[in-house]
């Protein structure tokens, strides 16, 4: 619709309302990202240029928060991750000008995210805080559990000093290498969210050290995760009789379907970090 108004009414891009804000200008207030890109495309990044009323730019624009937008957006995680990426975005596509340029009330852009981010900042910390105290909990539980696995041999050894009895089958190899990765990665999963524990959630964390610890942790508890069913369900292969190991399959499918029960908000973080 945009690029059909601009084709036949190319004059319509200095049209402003009452506050002198434009098109563009209005497109980075309202998350308008498709509206906005047209403009880039188009190489038309100096009307970005303009500022409204109160001396806003649109990088200003870009920052501020309004409770408007949180009810598009559940959970104080998915908006405060939402608006960094679009504040980064804006930034990006404007001149560096505007980073410094301040507004009617002395503030630059980065100082409005900050003051009209300041209680979805404290509860994106407190989420992030109880998070990953749960994640660190069931990390190290899998940490424990998988390191018991790994220290017992199934079937024992030869002569209990020779090699594993099960050495070479296929299903001892998955055992094992599955047991390794899970303790692999649930290492690596605890460390991360441990260094958000005592992290000091500065505000340039935010988009940056803090996102990258939660994407990075959640991704390894995800992979120890199933890498431990994995490991348990190859396990009882050695123990289980041949009339009825065809049931460990399904049993196996369902309990790793129910383990990714958390992936879609992984994706959500991760998409709105790139």
């Amino acid at each position: 619709m945009v690029e059909a108004i601009l084709s036949i009414f190319p004059m319509a891009i200095h049209d402003i309302d009452l506050e002198h804000k434009n098109i563009i200008l209005l497109a980075a207030e309202h998350r308008q990202y498709e509206i906005l890109r047209i403009f880039l495309n188009r190489n038309m990044k100096d009307w970005a240029r303009y500022v409204d009323v109160e001396g806003n730019s649109v990088l200003h624009l870009a920052a501020k928060h309004t409770h408007g937008q949180s009810l598009l957006i559940p959970g104080p995680a998915l908006q405060m991750l939402r608006d960094i990426t679009w504040f980064k975005f804006v930034k990006q596509n404007t001149h560096p000008y505007f980073t410094k340029h301040r507004n009617n009330k002395g503030q630059t852009a980065m100082e409005v995210f900050n003051e009209t981010h300041e209680e979805l900042a404290r509860k994106w910390a407190k989420w992030l805080n109880n998070a990953a105290q749960s994640c660190s909990v069931v990390a190290a539980l899998i940490i424990s559990v998988v390191f018991v696995s790994i220290t017992t041999v199934p079937g024992g050894l030869v002569q209990d000093q020779g090699p594993p009895v099960y050495r070479g089958k296929l299903a001892f190899d998955v055992y094992s290498v599955s047991s390794l990765l899970a303790l692999f990665s649930s290492s690596i999963s605890l460390i991360m969210f441990l260094g958000i524990l005592t992290s000091p959630y500065q505000d340039s964390d935010f988009g940056n050290e803090l996102t990258r610890k939660l994407i990075y942790g959640l991704a390894s508890l995800f992979i120890s995760i199933e890498a431990m069913f994995l490991s348990f369900f190859t396990g009882d292969q050695f123990v289980l009789d041949s009339k009825i190991r065809f049931i460990a399959y399904p049993i196996l499918v369902l309990t790793s379907c129910v383990a990714l029960v958390g992936y879609p908000f992984y994706s959500e973080v991760l998409a709105d970090n790139h």
